[in-house]
């Protein structure tokens, strides 16, 4: 039995259960006897889970605000104007900067500086992204909680082609943080570098790659990776 019960936006609850008609005798072995006969209910419970995430990022947002500008735009241009707020007719063309038939094209000096610009206006991107997780277990009659967890993960980019990326989380029966990753990438325009570390756990390691972006010169590549500690 599985189903799922939307909160709000971007939040549901999932759930889901396995359910057994057949008994258990005294050394928790399935028979060939329905429960209910064995004085029992009508169906065992034997697993059963729950789980939900939730996910937001600075986009969302920036969404927001773009819609409230476009509302603002069309109430002080275009219904002054007599239009209408959708593209029915056409959208407004510039004829001034050559907009009639498909705009100039940009020279690589306008390109730099706009670059540029978009440097010194950046606004930093970022994602986060939560989950929690439950599991039941009854199946030889343990009548136990098998996994409990929560989960997180996020990423974040400081500067242009900087990217920054962090996964843990924190495992609620046995008390510890579970695998945990860190992420570190930069955009090089013609090549890719990365780096990725496991700080702590029995498979603690790190990787380290730099590469042409071109996938028909993927093999001119640089990987190194580093041994899980044998000590651990």
């Amino acid at each position: 039995v599985s189903g799922s019960v939307p909160v709000v936006k971007k939040l549901t609850i999932n759930f889901s259960g396995s359910l057994d008609p057949y008994a258990l005798n005294d050394d928790n072995d399935r028979i060939n006897k329905l429960n209910i006969n064995n004085g029992g209910s009508l169906f065992r419970l034997t697993s059963g889970s729950v789980n939900f995430g939730y996910s937001f990022a600075s986009t969302d947002f920036k969404r927001e605000r773009e819609e409230g500008d476009v509302e603002e735009e069309f109430t002080d241009e275009t219904f002054r104007n007599g239009g209408r707020p959708d593209d029915l007719f056409g959208s407004n063309t510039d004829y001034q900067n050559g907009d009639l038939f498909g705009g100039e094209e940009e020279t690589l000096e306008e390109k730099n500086a706009k670059t540029n610009i978009d440097f010194y206006n950046y606004k930093i991107p970022w994602d986060l992204q939560f989950s929690y997780a439950i599991r039941y277990s009854n199946a030889s009659r343990q009548d136990e909680i098998s996994s409990h967890t929560i989960n997180f993960s996020g990423n974040i980019e400081p500067a242009p082609r900087w990217k920054v990326g962090v996964s843990s989380g924190y495992n609620l029966l046995s008390k510890e943080i579970t695998y945990t990753n860190l992420r570190f990438q930069r955009d090089l325009e013609s090549w890719n570098m990365s780096f990725n570390w496991v700080p702590f756990s029995t498979t603690n390691s790190w990787n380290f790659f730099i590469g042409i972006s071109a996938s028909v010169l993927s093999d001119i590549k640089w990987d190194k990776q580093g041994e899980t500690d044998k000590s651990l």
